[in-house]
């Protein structure tokens, strides 16, 4: 049975003395049949973070996964049986965020510079930005870099050791499991890698899979036929041209709104004590209009006895944008999750990703 599954249906060549506990293979099955991570770990009678376990340990094994993400939170793997997956999964400093066709409204909260580590760290306004999410419904947060403090600092560390920074984070960091925090990696973040060599998005990608930062410096989200880029200051690294509209960055530490230009900029506020001001993070709406970004509705939020909205700013994303909406050609689809009828266009995001990653 072992021998089927790897042959066929991974095409990859076997090792011998390779053994599969019966989890592991009814893992693959339940895998095979497009079940969700959160469906999985209900089947299995396992939590998310021992399926992430399970995964690690068949990635070991030669078997790797492309994940699929939904704006609702669910993640949905798939086999990586491929060259051009492989290669694409390696690479990327983009990601796929799927929604229903028919959705035309998305919330999401927006964090940064949590600086793990620091003496000025405040974990405990990170689980209360946790419980806002869940008590609204809300799946998606955004995170702005410098998750960890790293090699250096401009205050006290009270964990100084990059090692026990991470782990620290990795243990303390809240998890949902219908919450996923979309991100980029900080100069902080980066300082692990070049300074010790230790990767920490890699780490990520092997115990925390709601955590999806896919580059240091740059990174991109699809949404629809749209697209957010995210933006932290890197030595030698600079904001890279894309087809985004809104731009949303880190490190500065300071909440502030730039429309000059031809894109919106939005400087996440910090959630931690190493600011000029309080902390505070930031409640979104988009609203969509043919699978385009029309409208950016944000509010600031900060913690005092309860939460306080401090000020609210809504932004017509497609005033000034090359895009003829109204000309846009739409045909019917099936979304794959729902079976749903829906308009989209051209391509459904599920053929997006299985073309970009070379799946059928």
């Amino acid at each position: 049975m072992v021998v089927k599954i790897l042959k066929i249906y991974y095409n990859i060549p076997l090792f011998k003395g390779v053994i599969m506990s019966d989890k592991s293979l009814e893992l693959i099955n339940l895998i095979r049949q497009g079940k969700t991570c959160n469906e999985i770990t209900s089947i299995l009678n396992i939590s998310n973070k021992q399926l992430f376990t399970y995964l690690t340990n068949l990635r070991n094994k030669g078997i790797m996964f492309l994940r699929k993400y939904y704006a609702d939170g669910e993640i949905v793997y798939v086999p990586v049986n491929t060259n051009k997956s492989r290669e694409n999964s390696l690479i990327s400093s983009s990601c796929d965020i799927l929604t229903k066709e028919r959705t035309t409204e998305l919330r999401l909260l927006a964090i940064s510079d949590l600086h793990f580590g620091n003496n000025n760290e405040r974990l405990d306004l990170i689980k209360k930005v946790y419980d806002y999410a869940a008590k609204k419904d809300i799946n998606l947060i955004l995170c702005g870099g410098d998750i960890i403090d790293g090699t250096y600092s401009a205050d006290l560390q009270t964990i100084p050791n990059v090692y026990e920074q991470i782990d620290y984070f990795l243990h303390n960091m809240p998890f949902d499991k219908n919450i996923l925090v979309l991100g980029v990696g900080g100069d902080h973040d980066f300082s692990a890698f070049s300074k010790v060599q230790i990767d920490f998005l890699e780490c990520l990608k092997s115990y925390r899979h709601d955590l999806i930062f896919p580059d240091y410096g740059n990174s991109f989200f699809n949404i629809k036929n749209d697209q957010i880029q995210m933006f932290h200051h890197l030595q030698n690294c600079s904001l890279k041209k894309s087809d985004s509209n809104l731009v949303f960055h880190g490190h500065k530490h300071k909440y502030i709104i730039d429309t000059t230009g031809e894109k919106v900029h939005v400087n996440i506020p910090p959630l931690c004590d190493i600011t000029e001001f309080f902390p505070s993070f930031l409640e979104i709406n988009l609203e969509f209009s043919c699978g385009y970004i029309k409208n950016l509705i944000i509010s600031q939020v900060a913690f005092l006895e309860k939460p306080v909205v401090l000020n609210e700013t809504r932004i017509d994303l497609l005033k000034n944008r090359k895009i003829e909406v109204g000309s846009i050609a739409l045909e019917e689809n099936f979304d794959t999750r729902t079976g749903d009828k829906v308009l989209v266009k051209q391509l459904s995001q599920i053929e997006k990703f299985n073309q970009r990653y070379g799946l059928k």
